[in-house]
């Protein structure tokens, strides 16, 4: 993450302030030379952790990956011998980490700071251990308990019920607190990006998939900024975008979470983002067309109405349909 990135995060900010870690101790991408490093012999290895995969602006470190700890669909892009932990499902990779501490190096749970940050991310990435939602497992449910057992004394004093916790509380408060935010601050907060493959070996086409996660109605994202288009094509030009998702989560008025699908294409040709609908659909994806004033040509817009479906489970098909479907990048 860039360091100018913090700031997009209010969440992470205030866990951090809680537990007593100042942001300028921390180590930004920007702040060390990896590829410097490498070339003078100097780069002992790289961990990856939360992907499996490195940025393709990265991918020239890939035979410097040691180690992967990770919760995601497995892309065997590192070396061979690479120590590899991946587990899927598993709702936090910080379970994962957890269990690693638990068996590498115990001790380091006496420090209440690590266990609440630790404790932190699984309950944001598992809606506080809700099982309805479809992303809870049971070593999620066993990190958090053990997580819990090493936390202060005013942690522990919580009622056991966790939908009412008040640090899950707080923290989706934050998390959910975007009010000063634009649109290209919306697209940027919670993003990621992939480049995907289609075609034969002979006619491979590489082509370049962001996904942003935006905590709002995509309705009234559009209806505020007339020039939502205009910051969605800055945003695919600044990272090189062949296609982007937008996936929109939130609560209604009647506290009923949402989510929904925009898929903006900046290439292909004329019905592309329909191919990639329906290929969704055909998958398991139930989308539903919905209006939306000023669409952009060329763009499609969806309810997505399986609430459980997030970002993580829409990548892994939009590699599919590169890998499977036919067509011409133009």
């Amino acid at each position: 993450m860039p360091r100018s990135d913090l700031s997009l995060r209010p969440d992470v900010e205030w866990l951090l302030r809680e537990v007593k870690v100042q942001i300028e101790d921390l180590c930004f991408v920007e702040d060390v030379e990896l590829p410097v490093l490498k070339n003078e012999g100097r780069l002992a290895g790289l961990v990856l952790v939360d992907h499996n995969r490195l940025a393709a602006h990265q991918e020239d470190l890939t035979s410097s990956v040691v180690e992967v700890l990770d919760h995601h669909v497995d892309e065997k892009m590192y070396p061979g011998d690479a120590q590899t932990t991946i587990q899927v499902p598993c709702g936090s990779c910080s379970s994962l980490v957890a269990r690693e501490i638990l068996q590498r190096s115990p001790d380091l749970l006496a420090s209440h700071d690590l266990t609440q940050l630790l404790r932190s991310a699984i309950l944001m990435d598992t809606s506080a251990l809700d099982r309805a939602q479809g992303r809870t497992t049971d070593l999620d449910e066993e990190m958090e308990a053990m997580l819990r057992e090493h936390a202060p004394d005013t942690s522990k004093a919580q009622s056991q019920s966790l939908e009412e916790d008040l640090l899950y509380s707080h923290l989706m408060k934050k998390r959910y607190d975007i009010s000063s935010l634009g649109t290209y601050d919306l697209l940027r907060k919670d993003y990621k990006q992939w480049t995907m493959e289609t075609g034969s070996d002979e006619t491979k086409d590489a082509w370049v998939v962001g996904i942003s996660a935006i905590a709002m109605d995509i309705n009234l994202a559009v209806g505020k900024d007339p020039e939502f288009a205009r910051w969605c094509a800055r945003w695919a030009k600044e990272r090189q975008l062949d296609i982007l998702l937008i996936m929109g989560a939130y609560f209604d008025n009647e506290e009923n979470f949402r989510r929904q699908l925009m898929i903006v294409p900046f290439a292909g040709q004329d019905g592309f983002a329909s191919q990639v609908a329906d290929f969704l659909k055909a998958k398991g994806v139930p989308l539903e067309t919905s209006d939306l004033q000023n669409l952009p040509p060329r763009v499609v817009f969806y309810e997505h109405t399986n609430v459980k479906q997030s970002r993580k489970q829409i990548q892994p098909l939009m590699v599919d349909f590169f890998r499977t479907v036919s067509f011409n990048k133009c």
